[in-house]
């Protein structure tokens, strides 16, 4: 089995782009650019502080070839992470192959959600 017939979650990969609209203090707002593609997520740590405050770290692996940046947010199962750090596009050395991307994913979530 390889590892890219195991990356099969539907999930949608958000850019973030730089708007063309402004609020009403002259801040540009960013706009979204949505990618309807395939991962896997995982989930790493998770943590909660007296505020009921849960802070996750999950990490994701993406088909190679996906384009992924810091900044950049992944929807899975309509629930939205967002993209920390820099991306590694995995290589398979002795294929030389790029084999996935792996990109670390955070979720902070209240209470109330």
């Amino acid at each position: 089995m390889t590892l890219t017939s195991l990356i099969n979650r539907p999930c949608v990969l958000r850019h973030r782009t730089g708007g063309t609209m402004v609020d009403r203090d002259g801040n540009e707002i960013a706009e979204w650019v949505e990618v309807a593609t395939v991962c896997e997520i995982q989930q790493r740590r998770r943590t909660e502080n007296n505020e009921q405050i849960s802070v996750a770290q999950w990490v994701a692996f993406l088909l190679p070839g996906e384009t992924v940046r810091t900044g950049d947010e992944l929807v899975v199962d309509d629930i939205t992470y967002q993209i920390e750090g820099d991306p590694w596009p995995a290589r398979n050395p002795r294929t030389r192959q790029a084999s996935h991307i792996e990109a670390t994913l955070r979720r902070m979530a209240g209470a109330l959600d």
